[in-house]
């Protein structure tokens, strides 16, 4: 092995499929600590990894024998080759890196935002044919980038965690060495400040509107969507998800019952008459939709039934539309917090969207008012 180089396999969980399988990479390490990865085109099992020389794969793997011989072959061979850090890593390369130190350091939300500013990254690429490298971060690719992220319906202050994200696995490499793109740290192009959320939902009126709308094929799925989640305050990826397996019946009463992807809490929703003849109508829930397909078609509904400020809704408007609505309809606060699981009421009472007429409605109809 080359004096001051470490070669050793590792774990890309970055890259772990939905199967639970996590691609073997090779990493080598010199004594500047510059690392550069490889894929060894080999995948396992998390809990079957040992990760110590000689064997870095338990016998619980049925093909661990095989497996670890192939490693050592591999690794082996990468240590006695001189000038493997001739090339820097690219950005694609460096991300996983990038993933892997930070994430013990930060918590679970943090996490996914790593992971999806990257997999929204691969995808513009993919869709713009805009090879994503070091020096493609220019005042032309922030352009390009917020205006796609804004084409998938995400709001000012949404896109700007994707660029913070970026902005920091720039800095990072740029410690490392790896490139000398300083546009993103310096350019007015890559601040976008902070805005104060649109005071925006469905009222009770807009959604019966909505409801009756004469509408083809297409755009009846979305309407038929807009009042399921109007009325169930689930996210888009939970509601997206359901199946009829989350249909309960309690007390003669249908409920839907789901373990919501980002609290991992499970929430029992109790069903108005209006989803239920909507569950029956599609014998459970309508065919599933992409994000990016429906904020953009819940627009045009929004529009035909003449709701205002229409082109600002997106799919989390409904979410804030279930909350704010049965605040209005005086549901106490602690429950519907256990349906859009805020942790405190002050959070919850800064998440709804009532104007100072609408609170005064609300006062008018206490006891000390009367």
């Amino acid at each position: 092995m080359i004096k001051n180089r470490k070669v050793r396999p590792i774990l890309s969980r970055a890259h772990k499929k939905k199967n639970g399988m996590i691609p073997i990479y090779i990493e080598v390490t010199n004594s500047r600590g510059l690392r550069k990865r490889k894929s060894s085109g080999m995948e396992v099992n998390e809990k079957h990894w040992y990760g110590e020389y000689p064997n870095y794969i338990s016998s619980k793997d049925l093909e661990a024998d095989q497996k670890n011989e192939q490693l050592k072959k591999i690794v082996d061979e990468i240590a006695s080759i001189d000038g493997a850090f001739g090339k820097k890593m690219d950005f694609k390369e460096y991300y996983p890196v990038f993933i892997e130190e930070n994430d013990p350091r930060v918590g679970e939300k943090r996490q996914l935002e790593y992971r999806r500013t990257l997999s929204h990254l691969l995808l513009f690429e993919k869709q713009n044919s805009y090879p994503i490298t070091y020096e493609a971060f220019d005042n032309h690719f922030a352009n390009r980038f917020s205006a796609f992220l804004k084409s998938l319906g995400y709001g000012t202050n949404y896109r700007l965690k994707f660029f913070k994200v970026i902005k920091q696995v720039l800095n990072q490499a740029h410690g490392r060495n790896l490139h000398d793109n300083r546009i993103p740290q310096t350019s007015p192009n890559w601040r976008f400040p902070e805005e104060k959320p649109d005071m925006i939902y469905l009222k009770e009126d807009d959604l019966d509107r909505i409801a009756i709308l004469s509408l083809d094929d297409n755009l009846r799925v979305i309407r038929d969507f807009v009042i399921m989640m109007a009325y169930t305050g689930l996210r888009f990826e939970d509601f997206m998800t359901l199946t009829k397996d989350n249909l309960e019946e309690h007390r003669g009463k249908l409920q839907i019952r789901k373990v919501q992807s980002k609290t991992k809490n499970l929430v029992v929703i109790p069903i108005k008459p209006i989803v239920k003849d909507l569950i029956d109508k599609y014998d459970g829930f309508p065919p599933r939709v992409s994000n990016q397909y429906f904020n953009r078609r819940i627009k045009t509904v929004c529009q035909l039934a003449g709701v205002k400020e229409w082109e600002k809704v997106t799919a989390h408007t409904l979410r804030r539309t279930f909350a704010t609505n049965g605040y209005l309809a005086q549901i106490p606060t602690i429950e519907l917090m256990k349906i859009t699981g805020h942790q405190t009421e002050s959070e919850f009472l800064r998440y709804i969207r009532i104007g100072k007429q609408e609170a005064a409605d609300k006062m008018s109809e206490h006891p000390f008012f009367n």
